[in-house]
């Protein structure tokens, strides 16, 4: 199978390397409209390069196509790919808006092309081990959740589009949705609500660098979530489950451990210091079962992607209205 990646921001790289474990995936061709930074990839990758996107989407040998701009980019270029039927894997965000969401889903239904969210989360090593172990009852019911990303934000990859809430800027949409997301797949329940406080803090921007939101699923579940990008601070990164037989904390380099008789047991091997190669190789390898076959066993359906993003914009709103708001089902 064909791809041809659209952006080649910071995760192109590992893009590429995750490809190469997937066996019958080739990456062959990219697009960016920077021309000397474009020239200067596919020179190092030999790859054929287009400053259009338009151009790499009428290339008849490519099958798919990975979306990795902007994310106020998303919306159109999606809806040409889907026009051209080219397969499409689409990075998080879906889109900056929920206009851009509602067009998004549009345009996958009315061509009939495989779509998949890069919710990439769902993909890693330790992700995948707790999953497995919540899904065979280890842990018993999950009662409440909590996954945490506080990271410092001015990092030498930070462009200026992520620094405005117009173009899908801010921790929020950037780093929130990530964790909503964790909680959903491993709690299994609709969101019914969330509360939010949404702001900017640390820096001078148009665009939110502090987020925190309280969720309630439909399943009785509780859920917090804070996603923070800092000036000055340290880094957390977990997520901590309670179930009603024992807990879990899942760490992304450290791996997962559990929590039962009054103590943690650290299960071995259940992390990865190279977390986003180890993450991409699976969801590719997911996406490309799904357009061979018509599903996949790991598959994130446009539904659940959607719910995603429906408790995004909700957060968005609770945080501007100081209130709880309810979600749709």
């Amino acid at each position: 199978m064909n791809i041809g990646i659209i952006g080649l921001g910071a995760f192109a790289e590992y893009h590429i390397q995750a490809a190469e474990l997937v066996e019958g995936l080739n990456i062959t061709a990219v697009s960016r409209r920077n021309k000397t930074e474009l020239d200067a990839f596919c020179n190092s990758h030999a790859i054929t390069g287009y400053p259009d996107y338009r151009d790499l989407l009428n290339d008849d040998a490519i099958d798919a196509v990975l979306i990795s701009t902007p994310h106020h980019m998303h919306t159109h270029i999606v809806e040409a790919a889907a026009e051209r039927g080219k397969h499409i894997l689409l990075e998080k965000p879906l889109a900056e808006s929920p206009e851009g969401v509602a067009r998004i889903e549009r345009a996958i239904k009315a061509s009939g092309v495989c779509f998949m969210a890069g919710y990439s989360n769902h993909y890693t090593k330790a992700n995948r081990k707790a999953k497995e172990l919540v899904s065979s009852g280890e842990i018993g019911e999950i009662i409440t959740g909590t996954s945490i990303v506080n990271k410092y934000w001015m990092v030498p990859e930070r462009k200026d589009w992520h620094l405005n809430r117009e173009t899908g800027g801010g921790m929020w949409l950037t780093i929130g949705v990530h964790l909503i997301d964790r909680l959903a797949f491993f709690i299994e329940s609709r969101i019914s609500s969330i509360s939010a406080e949404i702001g900017t803090r640390f820096h001078n921007q148009d665009a939110d660098d502090s987020s925190s939101a309280f969720l309630r699923f439909a399943n009785g579940a509780a859920g917090f979530v804070s996603a923070v990008g800092y000036k000055e601070g340290g880094p957390i990164e977990e997520t901590l489950l309670v179930g009603t037989r024992g807990s879990l904390k899942i760490n992304q380099k450290n791996g997962v451990m559990v929590g039962k008789k009054d103590s943690w047991v650290l299960l071995e091997e259940t992390g990865t210091q190279d977390q986003h190669v180890d993450s991409l190789s699976e969801e590719w390898r997911t996406f490309k079962a799904y357009v061979e076959k018509g599903e996949a066993s790991q598959l994130i359906p446009m539904d659940f992607a959607l719910h995603i993003m429906d408790t995004v914009f909700a957060g968005e709103r609770s945080a501007k209205e100081h209130r709880e708001v309810l979600i749709d089902s």
